[in-house]
């Protein structure tokens, strides 16, 4: 699930974690969790709220999101006999603030993001111990 943190400044930010584990419909528990665990991160002023959202859609502009995605899905959930067992442990952990996946933030000025250059001519083929263009 992505739950929405609103600080101070009235910015947003994301975070991602298992959805339905604190409790089966209320959003109440989960919101309460990120709230108590979100002051270790980098959010650029103080939590204000958080909201779990409707859709993952609502968090995939945040900067890391599909990092945090990918990394959740290589831990599936099991299902059949395992799963109260993983729901119990997963839900003890997240007691503990794991399993919370901070989205960051934007920290330079949007649009000025200009990548790595090259100064100079380009490389010349072949290029001694690396393969050249095919």
């Amino acid at each position: 699930m992505a739950v929405e943190l609103e600080v101070d400044t009235g910015e947003k930010r994301y975070f991602l974690t298992w959805g339905r584990v604190q409790a089966d419909v209320d959003p109440r528990p989960l919101e309460a969790l990120v709230l108590q665990h979100c002051h270790g991160y980098s959010l650029g002023g103080a939590p204000v709220r958080a909201r779990v959202c409707y859709s993952l859609q609502e968090a995939a502009g945040a900067p890391y999101f599909y990092e945090a995605l990918f990394y959740m899905t290589a831990y599936p959930i099991p299902d059949g006999p395992e799963y109260p067992i993983w729901l119990q442990q997963t839900r003890e952990e997240m007691a503990r603030g794991e399993h919370l996946y901070y989205l960051g933030r934007v920290t330079w000025k949007p649009g000025t993001w200009q990548g790595t250059s090259v100064s100079g001519p380009p490389p010349v083929w072949p290029t001694p111990g690396l393969p050249g263009p095919d």
